[in-house]
């Protein structure tokens, strides 16, 4: 086995064929799901980025790992199930993960919302804001 460093090791080895050999006795219906291969539209790519961003200025203010929400997956999870492309609730509509991010996300992507970049350079900051406390949020602001 060339370039394996532990072809000499008979342990390791038998340890290996009986991984391959349990595996190949698995029934099919068992088999992981591949790997999907999407090529992504560029406006899905920049809506992908765009969740993640928010998510990421949410997670910064909350003062939350963004590590506990998971990654780019469940935010592709989450914009198919509102697209209509997949049935099962995604991740981030269950739990405290739905309570945190998912709403807003789901109004967002909706149009129910908008995001405000203010404080740039010095404080910058990223707010999503529901329609309508838009308009008094920056009346107030003038104040």
């Amino acid at each position: 086995m060339r370039g394996f460093p532990q072809a000499r090791n008979h342990k390791v080895i038998h340890e290996l064929l009986d991984l391959i050999a349990e595996a190949a006795r698995t029934p099919p219906s068992e088999w992981p799901q591949p790997y999907e291969h999407r090529e992504d539209s560029p406006m899905a790519i920049a809506t992908l980025d765009l969740l993640s961003a928010v998510t990421q200025a949410i997670c910064h203010k909350e003062q939350l790992s963004r590590n506990l929400l998971g990654g780019t997956q469940r935010l592709r999870d989450l914009m198919d199930f509102q697209a209509g492309h997949r049935t099962e609730r995604p991740a981030l509509l269950t739990g405290w993960r739905e309570q945190f991010i998912g709403r807003r996300l789901v109004e967002l992507l909706d149009g129910r919302s908008e995001i405000h970049l203010s404080g740039w350079p010095a404080r910058p900051r990223l707010d999503v804001v529901a329609h309508g406390s838009g308009r008094k949020k920056r009346a107030e602001a003038r104040k």
